[in-house]
């Protein structure tokens, strides 16, 4: 009696495990499926716009063409401030013991005094100077003559020292361009209380425009093709619209690595006719936004609805059939699409579920 009890025991234990193994089992290969006819959302396409930019700062810098060397010695007792960094001929450029040195257009550089019977293509650039100024009204003929003498004088009666009718090599500084230009004086060496000694090369020509360029990391640079668009605020919050052109420096040689710029408009400066923003001393940094991505409107969905197969782009409807798209910009996780109309409800993402 006792050995039957025990053994239908042992019969109602294997078959309760049984049942439990049962269900287990069932549980373990049912819910997968579950799981993964329900393993994605839906979206609806809908009309939007994608777009994706950095914002980096912008250098520019007016470029030095050609230095030229001062005659005058002794203290330096006044440096006026160039108006906006221009200078005309007769522009004074500093006073080297109360006596103004002057800015003038010639290739021979001042190397001796000019007075009466002097000849010589330095005297044709001191009477082109003069003819500028009002105070001489015939050819430049290369001869000092009574005429000249007359001009000189009137010259140095206006400037307030005195009237010798002789033209010092410190009186004036050629420079081989036309004026007005852009020019800057070395206020390192030229200050107030500083001794020249003649030969210092103090005033600099600068180029016609300022040169732009963008300080970036190495990666940075691998993401921003040529062609790229950045719009800079100026100074003045004026707005100018650039383009990227080349990587320039060189990271082995411990140079900075820079994108170099120019203007949207193929011949203009950057800066169009804005530039006298840009101060002629150092390097101006200013704020600016470039598009890797310009905005674009249409229908947009998000990158994950978007399913590629043998290069060819397409969604998955919420019914699980595909719909062939192209894909015309991607930015932020966010795709522009052509081929299916705003409203149309997508999985995502795309490879969940499709039939």
């Amino acid at each position: 009696m006792g050995s039957r009890l025990k053994g239908a025991a042992i019969v109602f234990v294997v078959l309760l495990l049984g049942l439990a193994g049962g269900w287990a089992a069932r549980r373990v290969v049912a819910e997968p499926a579950a799981v993964a006819q329900n393993d994605f959302t839906t979206t609806t396409t809908r009309t939007g716009s994608v777009e994706r930019s950095l914002a980096l700062n912008v250098a520019a810098k007016w470029p030095s063409l050609a230095s030229v060397g001062n005659r005058a010695t002794g203290v330096v007792t006044a440096v006026p401030l160039l108006e906006k960094d221009r200078a005309s001929a007769g522009t004074v450029l500093y006073r080297v013991e109360l006596r103004p040195t002057v800015l003038a257009t010639g290739r021979v550089p001042a190397f001796r005094s000019l007075s009466a019977g002097a000849v010589g293509p330095d005297v044709s650039q001191l009477q082109l100077l003069l003819r500028t100024l009002g105070h001489l009204s015939s050819d430049a003929t290369g001869r000092f003559d009574s005429q000249t003498y007359s001009a000189v004088v009137a010259w140095q009666r206006d400037l307030g020292i005195p009237e010798t009718g002789v033209v010092e090599p410190g009186d004036v500084i050629f420079v081989p361009r036309s004026l007005p230009a852009r020019i800057e004086v070395d206020r390192s060496v030229v200050k107030v209380g500083a001794d020249l000694t003649g030969g210092e090369p103090v005033v600099r020509m600068l180029a016609e425009r300022p040169a732009f360029t963008m300080p970036v990391t190495k990666d940075q640079a691998r993401t921003i093709p040529t062609g790229t668009e950045v719009v800079i605020t100026s100074p003045q919050g004026h707005r100018w619209r650039a383009k990227v052109t080349a990587l320039k420096g060189d990271e082995s040689q411990g140079e900075e690595t820079r994108l170099g710029l120019e203007a949207a408009t193929a011949g203009q400066p950057i800066c169009r006719n804005q530039c006298a923003e840009i101060p002629a001393q150092g390097t101006t940094l200013m704020d600016s936004r470039i598009w890797l991505v310009p905005k674009q409107q249409g229908v947009i969905v998000p990158v994950a609805a978007l399913a590629t197969r043998s290069g060819e782009s397409s969604l998955i409807g919420a019914d699980g059939k595909g719909l062939p798209v192209t894909v015309a910009a991607v930015a932020n996780g966010v795709a522009l699409i052509d081929g299916v109309a705003a409203g149309v409800r997508v999985r995502v993402p795309s490879d969940a579920a499709a039939s």
